[in-house]
Protein backbone atom coordinates (compact mmCIF):
# COMPACT_ATOMS: atom_id res chain seq x y z
CA UNK A 1 0.00 0.00 0.00
CA UNK A 2 1.38 3.16 -1.02
CA UNK A 3 1.97 5.95 1.51
CA UNK A 4 -0.22 8.90 1.89
CA UNK A 5 2.23 11.09 1.25
CA UNK A 6 3.63 9.20 -2.00
CA UNK A 7 -0.18 9.13 -3.24
CA UNK A 8 -0.42 13.21 -2.88
CA UNK A 9 2.98 13.72 -4.60
CA UNK A 10 1.75 11.47 -7.77
CA UNK A 11 -1.63 13.27 -7.83
CA UNK A 12 0.46 16.64 -8.12
CA UNK A 13 2.37 15.29 -10.98
CA UNK A 14 -0.12 14.38 -13.07
CA UNK A 15 -2.38 17.38 -12.34
CA UNK A 16 -0.32 20.02 -11.17
CA UNK A 17 -3.52 22.71 -10.92
CA UNK A 18 -5.60 20.11 -9.30
CA UNK A 19 -4.75 19.22 -5.43
CA UNK A 20 -5.32 17.77 -2.13
CA UNK A 21 -2.96 18.26 0.57
CA UNK A 22 -3.10 16.96 4.02
CA UNK A 23 -1.01 20.18 6.22
CA UNK A 24 0.21 19.60 9.26
CA UNK A 25 1.44 22.03 11.59
CA UNK A 26 3.23 22.59 15.66
CA UNK A 27 0.42 24.18 18.25
CA UNK A 28 1.88 27.65 19.15
CA UNK A 29 1.86 26.73 22.81
CA UNK A 30 1.01 24.14 25.37
CA UNK A 31 0.82 23.92 29.12
CA UNK A 32 2.02 20.65 30.53
CA UNK A 33 0.65 20.07 33.85
CA UNK A 34 3.31 18.17 36.50
CA UNK A 35 2.04 16.31 39.49
CA UNK A 36 4.15 17.43 42.76
CA UNK A 37 3.44 18.31 46.58
CA UNK A 38 3.77 14.93 48.22
CA UNK A 39 5.43 13.12 45.09
CA UNK A 40 8.17 14.22 42.38
CA UNK A 41 7.44 13.77 38.67
CA UNK A 42 10.50 15.22 36.66
CA UNK A 43 9.61 12.30 34.39
CA UNK A 44 6.15 13.45 33.66
CA UNK A 45 7.22 16.50 32.79
CA UNK A 46 9.80 14.73 30.37
CA UNK A 47 6.79 12.87 28.93
CA UNK A 48 4.79 16.14 28.07
CA UNK A 49 7.36 18.58 27.24
CA UNK A 50 9.77 16.65 24.56
CA UNK A 51 7.04 15.22 22.48
CA UNK A 52 5.67 19.32 22.54
CA UNK A 53 9.34 20.69 21.53
CA UNK A 54 9.78 17.39 18.68
CA UNK A 55 6.51 18.67 17.20
CA UNK A 56 7.59 21.79 17.05
CA UNK A 57 5.75 23.61 19.36
CA UNK A 58 6.78 27.48 19.51
CA UNK A 59 6.07 27.90 23.91
CA UNK A 60 6.09 25.22 26.14
CA UNK A 61 4.74 26.45 29.76
CA UNK A 62 4.88 24.08 32.93
CA UNK A 63 2.48 24.55 35.88
CA UNK A 64 3.51 22.30 39.11
CA UNK A 65 2.44 22.02 42.76
CA UNK A 66 5.35 23.33 45.20
CA UNK A 67 6.31 21.10 47.91
CA UNK A 68 6.13 21.59 51.70
CA UNK A 69 8.80 23.96 51.99
CA UNK A 70 7.11 25.98 49.08
CA UNK A 71 9.50 25.31 45.67
CA UNK A 72 9.50 23.22 42.95
CA UNK A 73 11.77 20.09 43.39
CA UNK A 74 15.27 20.82 42.07
CA UNK A 75 15.16 17.64 39.82
CA UNK A 76 11.80 19.07 38.23
CA UNK A 77 13.66 22.17 37.57
CA UNK A 78 16.54 20.38 35.78
CA UNK A 79 14.04 18.14 33.49
CA UNK A 80 12.76 21.34 32.41
CA UNK A 81 16.04 23.01 31.78
CA UNK A 82 17.24 19.44 29.95
CA UNK A 83 13.63 19.48 28.10
CA UNK A 84 14.07 23.65 26.84
CA UNK A 85 11.08 24.70 28.18
CA UNK A 86 10.14 27.85 28.26
CA UNK A 87 8.52 28.89 31.42
CA UNK A 88 7.51 27.29 34.75
CA UNK A 89 4.91 28.00 37.20
CA UNK A 90 4.97 27.44 40.83
CA UNK A 91 0.74 26.40 41.09
CA UNK A 92 -0.74 23.15 41.16
CA UNK A 93 -4.70 21.61 40.83
CA UNK A 94 -7.45 22.51 39.08
CA UNK A 95 -6.28 26.47 39.32
CA UNK A 96 -2.78 25.57 37.49
CA UNK A 97 -5.16 24.04 34.51
CA UNK A 98 -7.53 27.61 35.05
CA UNK A 99 -4.79 29.73 34.60
CA UNK A 100 -3.05 27.98 31.54
CA UNK A 101 -6.30 27.84 30.25
CA UNK A 102 -7.72 30.80 30.48
CA UNK A 103 -4.57 32.92 31.41
CA UNK A 104 -3.50 35.24 34.76
CA UNK A 105 -1.88 38.42 35.21
CA UNK A 106 1.53 36.29 35.23
CA UNK A 107 0.79 33.31 33.23
CA UNK A 108 -0.62 33.79 29.39
CA UNK A 109 -3.17 31.47 28.09
CA UNK A 110 -2.11 28.55 26.05
CA UNK A 111 -3.81 26.86 23.46
CA UNK A 112 -3.64 22.99 24.87
CA UNK A 113 -3.16 21.84 28.22
CA UNK A 114 -1.47 18.13 28.49
CA UNK A 115 -0.29 15.79 31.35
CA UNK A 116 -1.89 13.58 34.35
CA UNK A 117 -3.34 14.74 37.44
CA UNK A 118 -5.19 13.72 40.61
CA UNK A 119 -8.69 13.64 40.50
CA UNK A 120 -8.95 17.48 40.85
CA UNK A 121 -7.25 18.18 37.68
CA UNK A 122 -8.76 15.37 35.74
CA UNK A 123 -11.96 16.85 36.55
CA UNK A 124 -10.53 20.65 35.83
CA UNK A 125 -9.06 19.53 32.27
CA UNK A 126 -12.57 18.08 31.17
CA UNK A 127 -14.49 21.49 32.52
CA UNK A 128 -11.77 23.46 30.53
CA UNK A 129 -11.90 21.76 26.96
CA UNK A 130 -14.80 23.20 26.08
CA UNK A 131 -12.87 26.18 25.69
CA UNK A 132 -9.50 25.03 25.49
CA UNK A 133 -7.35 22.10 24.01
CA UNK A 134 -6.98 19.14 26.31
CA UNK A 135 -5.24 15.77 25.71
CA UNK A 136 -6.42 12.52 26.69
CA UNK A 137 -8.00 12.01 29.93
CA UNK A 138 -5.13 10.89 32.49
CA UNK A 139 -6.31 10.86 35.74
CA UNK A 140 -5.49 8.44 38.91
CA UNK A 141 -3.30 6.03 37.99
CA UNK A 142 -4.37 2.35 37.08
CA UNK A 143 -2.54 -1.21 36.53
CA UNK A 144 -4.19 -4.51 35.57
CA UNK A 145 -2.91 -7.75 35.64
CA UNK A 146 -3.87 -10.67 33.48
CA UNK A 147 -2.35 -13.63 35.31
CA UNK A 148 -2.46 -17.67 35.31
CA UNK A 149 -0.73 -20.43 37.18
CA UNK A 150 2.00 -19.79 35.39
CA UNK A 151 2.45 -16.48 36.70
CA UNK A 152 5.12 -15.18 39.67
CA UNK A 153 2.63 -14.50 42.64
CA UNK A 154 5.70 -11.72 43.93
CA UNK A 155 6.28 -10.14 40.71
CA UNK A 156 2.43 -9.12 40.58
CA UNK A 157 2.48 -8.10 44.51
CA UNK A 158 5.13 -5.77 43.88
CA UNK A 159 4.08 -4.39 40.72
CA UNK A 160 0.56 -3.76 42.24
CA UNK A 161 2.31 -1.92 45.40
CA UNK A 162 4.22 -0.23 42.70
CA UNK A 163 1.57 1.16 41.05
CA UNK A 164 -0.64 1.76 44.01
CA UNK A 165 2.17 3.80 45.63
CA UNK A 166 0.60 6.71 42.90
CA UNK A 167 -2.14 7.86 45.32
CA UNK A 168 -5.02 6.65 47.31
CA UNK A 169 -7.21 7.08 44.63
CA UNK A 170 -4.89 4.54 42.11
CA UNK A 171 -6.92 1.73 40.74
CA UNK A 172 -4.96 -1.49 40.54
CA UNK A 173 -5.84 -5.33 40.50
CA UNK A 174 -5.78 -8.81 38.63
CA UNK A 175 -7.52 -10.62 36.51
CA UNK A 176 -7.07 -14.55 36.46
CA UNK A 177 -8.49 -18.01 35.18
CA UNK A 178 -6.08 -19.28 38.57
CA UNK A 179 -8.93 -19.93 41.46
CA UNK A 180 -5.54 -20.45 43.60
CA UNK A 181 -3.26 -18.05 42.28
CA UNK A 182 -6.32 -15.62 43.32
CA UNK A 183 -6.55 -16.59 46.96
CA UNK A 184 -3.21 -16.51 47.61
CA UNK A 185 -2.68 -12.85 46.21
CA UNK A 186 -5.51 -11.84 48.60
CA UNK A 187 -3.48 -13.30 51.74
CA UNK A 188 -0.44 -12.25 50.73
CA UNK A 189 -1.39 -8.54 50.13
CA UNK A 190 -3.37 -8.37 53.08
CA UNK A 191 -0.36 -9.53 55.47
CA UNK A 192 2.22 -7.30 53.61
CA UNK A 193 0.76 -4.35 52.97
CA UNK A 194 1.32 -3.50 56.49
CA UNK A 195 5.00 -3.10 56.15
CA UNK A 196 5.47 -2.08 53.21
CA UNK A 197 7.40 1.65 52.57
CA UNK A 198 4.68 4.09 52.07
CA UNK A 199 1.58 2.05 53.38
CA UNK A 200 -0.29 4.57 54.56
CA UNK A 201 -0.66 5.26 50.48
CA UNK A 202 -0.49 1.44 49.48
CA UNK A 203 -3.06 0.15 51.94
CA UNK A 204 -5.47 2.69 51.55
CA UNK A 205 -5.45 2.20 47.66
CA UNK A 206 -5.28 -1.60 47.57
CA UNK A 207 -7.46 -2.53 50.27
CA UNK A 208 -10.04 0.48 49.13
CA UNK A 209 -9.81 0.43 45.22
CA UNK A 210 -7.38 -2.76 44.89
CA UNK A 211 -9.72 -5.90 43.16
CA UNK A 212 -8.88 -9.38 42.14
CA UNK A 213 -11.38 -11.05 39.42
CA UNK A 214 -11.69 -14.63 39.24
CA UNK A 215 -12.64 -15.57 35.13
CA UNK A 216 -13.49 -19.08 34.15
CA UNK A 217 -10.86 -18.84 31.47
CA UNK A 218 -8.13 -16.72 29.69
CA UNK A 219 -10.45 -15.58 27.11
CA UNK A 220 -12.75 -13.83 29.83
CA UNK A 221 -10.03 -12.08 30.76
CA UNK A 222 -8.76 -10.54 27.55
CA UNK A 223 -13.18 -9.88 27.42
CA UNK A 224 -12.70 -8.05 31.06
CA UNK A 225 -9.79 -6.00 30.50
CA UNK A 226 -10.39 -5.27 27.04
CA UNK A 227 -13.85 -3.64 28.74
CA UNK A 228 -11.84 -2.02 31.91
CA UNK A 229 -9.47 -0.56 29.10
CA UNK A 230 -6.68 0.03 32.23
CA UNK A 231 -4.18 2.51 32.00
CA UNK A 232 -1.49 0.13 32.10
CA UNK A 233 -1.76 -3.95 31.17
CA UNK A 234 0.46 -6.94 32.42
CA UNK A 235 0.68 -10.22 31.00
CA UNK A 236 2.01 -12.95 33.01
CA UNK A 237 1.06 -16.14 31.28
CA UNK A 238 1.79 -18.63 28.88
CA UNK A 239 1.40 -17.44 25.31
CA UNK A 240 1.99 -13.95 25.97
CA UNK A 241 2.39 -12.49 22.61
CA UNK A 242 -0.66 -14.38 21.37
CA UNK A 243 -3.06 -12.97 24.05
CA UNK A 244 -0.98 -9.59 23.33
CA UNK A 245 -2.60 -9.48 19.87
CA UNK A 246 -6.15 -9.81 21.42
CA UNK A 247 -6.25 -6.81 23.42
CA UNK A 248 -7.99 -3.56 21.86
CA UNK A 249 -8.07 -1.10 24.53
CA UNK A 250 -5.40 -0.47 27.02
CA UNK A 251 -3.06 2.70 27.17
CA UNK A 252 0.11 0.62 27.09
CA UNK A 253 0.41 -3.41 26.98
CA UNK A 254 3.48 -4.73 28.70
CA UNK A 255 4.53 -8.47 27.87
CA UNK A 256 5.94 -10.32 29.95
CA UNK A 257 8.10 -10.72 33.46
CA UNK A 258 10.61 -8.21 32.28
CA UNK A 259 8.15 -5.42 31.13
CA UNK A 260 6.93 -4.02 34.51
CA UNK A 261 4.85 -0.96 34.33
CA UNK A 262 7.88 0.59 36.43
CA UNK A 263 9.88 0.55 32.69
CA UNK A 264 7.67 1.52 31.29
CA UNK A 265 7.52 5.10 33.47
CA UNK A 266 11.23 5.50 33.37
CA UNK A 267 12.52 4.71 30.40
CA UNK A 268 11.16 1.84 27.96
CA UNK A 269 10.25 4.68 25.52
CA UNK A 270 6.81 4.63 25.94
CA UNK A 271 4.75 7.68 26.90
CA UNK A 272 3.70 7.24 30.28
CA UNK A 273 0.85 9.60 29.80
CA UNK A 274 -1.75 7.03 28.96
CA UNK A 275 -5.79 7.01 28.88
CA UNK A 276 -7.59 6.45 32.08
CA UNK A 277 -11.06 5.49 33.51
CA UNK A 278 -11.89 3.66 30.65
CA UNK A 279 -11.08 6.56 27.54
CA UNK A 280 -8.35 3.38 26.40
CA UNK A 281 -10.72 2.56 24.08
CA UNK A 282 -11.20 5.74 22.14
CA UNK A 283 -7.77 7.71 23.37
CA UNK A 284 -3.71 6.57 22.51
CA UNK A 285 -1.27 7.28 24.31
CA UNK A 286 0.52 11.29 24.44
CA UNK A 287 2.40 12.07 21.17
CA UNK A 288 4.09 14.50 18.94
CA UNK A 289 0.64 14.09 17.25
CA UNK A 290 -1.27 15.46 19.93
CA UNK A 291 0.75 18.72 19.52
CA UNK A 292 -0.25 19.59 15.82
CA UNK A 293 -2.96 20.86 13.95
CA UNK A 294 -4.23 18.81 10.76
CA UNK A 295 -5.96 20.16 7.76
CA UNK A 296 -6.96 20.17 4.20
CA UNK A 297 -5.74 22.13 1.29
CA UNK A 298 -7.57 21.86 -1.35
CA UNK A 299 -7.17 23.45 -5.28
CA UNK A 300 -9.39 22.06 -8.42
CA UNK A 301 -10.13 23.30 -12.05
CA UNK A 302 -12.74 24.56 -13.95
CA UNK A 303 -13.29 21.35 -15.74
CA UNK A 304 -13.09 18.87 -12.55
CA UNK A 305 -16.32 20.76 -10.94
CA UNK A 306 -17.64 20.79 -14.33
CA UNK A 307 -17.99 17.43 -14.37
CA UNK A 308 -19.58 17.12 -10.61
CA UNK A 309 -22.17 20.46 -11.03
CA UNK A 310 -25.44 17.77 -11.15
CA UNK A 311 -24.27 15.43 -8.44
CA UNK A 312 -23.15 18.25 -6.22
CA UNK A 313 -26.26 19.86 -6.69
CA UNK A 314 -28.50 16.74 -6.32
CA UNK A 315 -27.08 15.65 -2.92
CA UNK A 316 -27.41 19.75 -1.58
CA UNK A 317 -31.19 19.58 -2.86
CA UNK A 318 -31.13 16.33 -1.25
CA UNK A 319 -30.46 17.78 1.89
CA UNK A 320 -32.56 21.00 1.51
CA UNK A 321 -29.53 23.21 1.09
CA UNK A 322 -30.36 24.55 -2.31
CA UNK A 323 -28.03 27.47 -2.25
CA UNK A 324 -25.16 25.27 -1.94
CA UNK A 325 -26.32 23.66 -5.77
CA UNK A 326 -26.33 27.30 -6.92
CA UNK A 327 -23.38 28.59 -5.79
CA UNK A 328 -21.67 25.76 -7.73
CA UNK A 329 -23.53 26.55 -10.87
CA UNK A 330 -23.02 30.20 -10.67
CA UNK A 331 -19.52 29.32 -11.83
CA UNK A 332 -20.77 28.71 -14.78
CA UNK A 333 -23.50 31.31 -15.82
CA UNK A 334 -22.65 34.11 -18.17
CA UNK A 335 -23.62 37.66 -17.28
CA UNK A 336 -26.45 37.26 -19.43
CA UNK A 337 -27.86 34.36 -17.61
CA UNK A 338 -27.21 31.50 -20.23
CA UNK A 339 -25.20 28.69 -18.23
CA UNK A 340 -22.40 27.49 -20.12
CA UNK A 341 -21.66 24.11 -21.56
CA UNK A 342 -20.17 21.30 -19.27
CA UNK A 343 -19.78 17.91 -18.49
CA UNK A 344 -20.78 15.46 -16.25
CA UNK A 345 -23.56 13.76 -15.23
Amino acid sequence: MKSFSKFVNEVEIRDKRSYIKYNLVPLNSVGCYVPGGNAVYPSSLIMSAVPAKIAGVKRVIVCSPPSKDKKINSSVLVAADICQVDEIYKVGGAQAVAAMGYGTNVIKPVEKIVGPGNVFVYQAKKIISEDVGTDLPAGPSELLVIADDTANKELIISDLFAQSEHGVDSLCGVVTPSKKLAKDLIQVIKQRVKQVERKDIISKSLLGNGFVVLARNIQECINFSNYFAPEHLEIMTKKQDLLAKKLTSSGVVLVGDYTPAAFSDYGLGTNHVLPTGGSGKFYSALSSIDFTRRFFVAKTTKEKLANNVNRIEKLANQEGLINHGKSVKARFVKENGKTISKKGN
